[in-house]
């Protein structure tokens, strides 16, 4: 008899792990200049927006957890390449402040939410912002890390629950953001 409720006990918690896992994978941006983790694999989205006299190509990496049992709902990349004749890191300070204020205020009014607070953060000397979110009548926060690399902007967001709000594998996420020297060629994803 205790065999089999054994037996039934281990087979109930490798069942349940079979579900989780810990390894993330490891993204590879397209042109090979930076890298970031994400729980499962991302799905990729391109597209141009047309607001404006130069048309901008984005990318967005995102990962919508779905049915997999995580603390977030969204993990998201978005990144967007800017004429150096516009913006750039190397710009004076007062110009890339008002640019990246700019990004932070488009993107509460694209949620339709309220922010919560803003810091001022680097990221390898280039400046950035930490934004805090809520929208949904604060049923979902999230969490954007902004950088502003040279003529690229960099938008790492998270959301989540207001309750699971910074957690690990929001930090894990954010922490994983690299940027690469020597561009890389892509290559099959890597576990993490």
């Amino acid at each position: 008899m205790k065999n089999k409720v054994l037996i039934s006990l281990l087979l109930v918690v490798a069942a349940c792990c079979s579900f989780t896992t810990s390894e993330w994978i490891t993204f590879l941006g397209h042109d090979g200049t930076f890298k970031i983790a994400f729980p499962q694999d991302p799905e990729v989205m391109k597209h141009v927006v047309e607001n404006g006299i130069i048309p901008l190509k984005s990318r967005l990496i995102s990962y919508d957890v779905g049915r997999f049992r995580d603390e977030n709902q969204v993990y998201q990349l978005v990144y967007s390449d800017y004429p150096d004749s516009l913006i750039s890191s190397e710009y004076k300070s007062r110009i890339t402040d008002t640019f990246i204020k700019n990004l932070v205020f488009a993107t509460r009014d694209e949620i339709k939410g309220k922010i919560i607070s803003i810091e001022n953060i680097t990221f390898h000397d280039f400046p950035g912002r930490h934004v805090h979110y809520t929208f949904n009548g604060g049923q979902t926060v999230m969490n954007m890390k902004l950088y502003l690399i040279k003529s690229r902007i960099y938008m790492l967001r998270v959301q989540c629950e207001p309750s699971n709000d910074n957690n690990a594998s929001m930090d894990k996420f954010f922490d994983s953001f690299e940027l690469i020297d020597k561009p890389v060629k892509k290559t099959a994803v890597e576990k993490k």
